[in-house]
């Protein structure tokens, strides 16, 4: 394939191409689109694990497929949910091996488990995503490293892609009809080293998955873990240069916040919402997501202690709450409504805001998969 450019740059209407001047072009043109860097050619979601609403730290699944979730959009579980396995935000200090990127995500067995149950990191795509791959040839690409007491025989990574025919679906709750379409079994190493796979993705698969396994042995030492970053799924039959779903770091946390979202009080007394108090002891406020929800919420999330929150009548103190804030079924995808409740205290028919009374207080809605 030819790697320069044409020898003639300005053509003109009704010049005629030589075939040295076709193969220069259809070269130059190849090269170009197997290293650009552009927005929405990867269908991964927090491929380089920049954003962590829940926390830079997560147990795997321990009790149901919704739990588990590390970085947005990822989610960590073991067979028959066994605990003892934790996802983490780790620095890459890597400009050598990696394309300057930041974190990466680090899944490791919690030292002293004896259980050898598999782990497995899924991202399941949702159907409106997964469909303009259907009938494609695709390429996997990630970047990875294991510990020093990374326990796998050989230290294989299992990278599997699977499809079903289902609608919106959980890939741990099980898809419709799935099937594997790709599954390879790099060796890692201690430094991050680049692995790709290419396969083409059948023309009836609604909805698709990618993750990474592996299978404990023996008695989990202190470094039983691999890293993983720079994950991308791209219509194409090679890796191109990596870049994230998103052009920026705003545009991928809109991304993110289209399955999750999380209220977080950075300091004391930051507003999370305002409405109106019905009663002397209690009444709703309204809070607006940043980006509309993949769906509407069905449940709050909230810290679980309500000495976190208070509400205050306009021009009033604080009211601590009695009980944690609560979900309505008033909420939608676009802004969610939550009721709260003190001893007394409040005016009825008042407006009033609903406050962090400390750093631990939060508020979140799930529209995962």
């Amino acid at each position: 394939m030819a790697v320069g450019f044409p020898t003639k740059v300005d053509y003109n209407t009704g010049d005629v191409l030589s075939a040295q001047n076709m193969n220069d072009l259809s070269g130059t043109v190849n090269l170009l689109d197997g290293t650009q860097s552009a927005a929405g050619k990867n269908s991964i979601i927090n491929s380089a694990m920049q954003v962590w609403q829940r926390g830079t730290t997560a147990l795997a699944a321990a009790t149901s497929a919704a739990t588990g979730f590390t970085a947005d959009r990822w989610q960590l579980y073991r067979a028959s949910f066994t605990a003892n396995c934790t996802g983490s935000r780790q620095l890459t200090a890597d400009t050598v091996n990696l394309p300057n990127i930041q974190y990466g995500l680090r899944i490791q067995r919690t030292a002293g488990d004896t259980s050898t149950n598999f782990v497995r990191l899924v991202q399941t795509f949702e159907t409106v995503n997964s469909i303009p791959l259907a009938g494609k040839t695709v390429t996997l690409s990630f970047y990875a490293k294991k510990g020093a007491n990374y326990s796998p025989t050989n230290g294989a990574l299992s990278v599997n892609v699977d499809y079903g025919t289902g609608t919106d679906q959980n890939y741990i709750t099980g898809f419709t009809g799935n099937t594997n379409i790709s599954a390879t079994l790099p060796i890692l190493t201690t430094t991050y080293q680049r692995f790709t796979a290419s396969f083409t993705v059948p023309a009836a698969a609604t909805q698709l998955a990618t993750y990474f396994a592996f299978t404990p042995t023996g008695t989990a030492g202190a470094n039983d873990w691999f890293e993983i970053t720079g994950v991308q799924l791209e219509a194409s039959t090679v890796a191109s240069a990596f870049s994230t779903n998103g052009a920026t770091v705003q545009a991928e946390l809109s991304a993110c916040q289209r399955y999750y979202y999380r209220a977080v009080a950075d300091t004391t007394s930051q507003n999370f919402g305002a409405g109106q108090c019905f009663t002397i002891t209690g009444g709703r406020v309204v809070v607006s997501y940043p980006v509309t929800m993949r769906t509407r919420p069905t449940s709050l999330e909230q810290s679980g202690t309500a000495a976190d929150y208070q509400v205050r009548n306009i021009a009033g103190t604080g009211v601590a709450l009695s009980v944690v804030p609560t979900y309505t079924a008033l909420t939608t995808a676009q802004v969610a409504e939550v009721l709260f409740t003190v001893a007394s205290g409040l005016v009825a028919g008042n407006a009033t805001i609903l406050f962090s009374a400390n750093t631990s207080a939060y508020l979140g809605w799930s529209a995962e998969l």
